[in-house]
């Protein structure tokens, strides 16, 4: 099950990420690789050697909020860990920088509310977890990061 989620994955197209973000309509959760190129990638095909950040939710809001979130950290320094680092090191984005954010993600339908989910829910939870990790070993195994072989993103 999940290589069948890293490869619809992997065979989505860029989006750059902008306030607001408008194609993602679900709430569910799932894992979202984020790009920070000067390469124009909107619509381009994903490339793991493009990934800046791998990250996923399990939470009620979703990837989108997640997303949102990470839009936060970059341009006021909260609500994400990797976002806030960047803002950190980078200061304020600004969309009319020459590096670009992109985004990818896919998400798996399941229930998160705890009164409402049920086994097979958790299992899914499960899954996304997996999945996240499971794109990171990918990652890793291209050998190009300065990062302990991880997304530059991601590191601590």
């Amino acid at each position: 099950m999940i290589k069948k989620y890293a490869k619809e994955l992997l065979s989505k197209n860029w989006t750059e990420l902008t306030n607001p973000i408008k194609d993602i309509k679900k709430k569910d959760p799932g894992v979202y690789l984020i790009s920070w190129d000067e390469k124009e990638l909107e619509g381009e095909k994903v490339q793991l050697k493009d990934v800046y950040y791998i990250g996923m939710t399990n939470s009620k809001g979703g990837v989108k909020s997640r997303l949102k979130q990470f839009w936060n950290g970059i341009t006021k320094g909260r609500s994400h860990s990797g976002g806030n680092r960047w803002y950190k090191e980078n200061g304020e984005y600004k969309s009319s920088d020459n590096k670009k954010f992109y985004y990818a993600y896919v998400q798996i339908e399941c229930e998160v509310d705890k009164s409402k989910r049920k086994p097979k829910h958790l299992r899914k939870m499960g899954d996304v977890t997996k999945l996240e990790y499971e794109m990171m070993a990918r990652f890793k195994q291209l050998g190009n990061s300065n990062f302990d072989g991880e997304p530059e993103g991601n590191k601590k």
